[in-house]
């Protein structure tokens, strides 16, 4: 029992340290993360807009603003943490710039593993449970 013990106290010390790591300096760690999904995100769909036949610059430079668009929003709600809590003395009980920064992480690991679908990487059920995801007709139109 106390084998168990130890080794949840273990496990959970090491996920504080992880956290405690990612969310300190307001998100510049998961932002930091979050530029590192960008690249690989914008290598993958070049090469499936390049595989696909449809590299377009006009697509691409629009991608790329609606990516800076995003850390551009991370800085503005940290800005608006600043504001909140040390200002106005408004406590939210969360972290804007930590939250944005998270959902854009999720967003963007999505953004990779659509592209990853649409060039057909995937294969098995794992392909068929994306299509339900990631439907065609959907796909399509953008």
């Amino acid at each position: 029992m106390d084998k168990i013990h130890d080794a949840l106290i273990a496990f959970t010390a090491i996920l504080y340290a992880i956290a405690e790591y990612l969310f300190d300096d307001n998100g510049i760690h998961i932002l930091t993360g979050y530029v590192v999904l960008i690249v690989i995100d914008v290598i993958i769909g070049t090469v499936k807009s390049a595989k696909i036949s449809q590299l377009k610059s006009r697509t691409y430079l629009y991608g790329i603003f609606i990516k800076f668009l995003g850390i551009c929003t991370v800085i503005i709600a940290n800005v608006l943490d600043n504001v909140l809590v040390n200002y106005m003395q408004i406590k939210l009980g969360m972290d804007l710039s930590d939250t944005f920064a998270c959902l854009l992480v999720g967003y963007e690991a999505l953004s990779i593993l659509e592209n990853m679908y649409q060039m057909g990487i995937f294969t098995g059920k794992l392909q068929d449970t994306l299509s339900k995801i990631f439907d065609d007709k959907d796909l399509k139109h953008k």
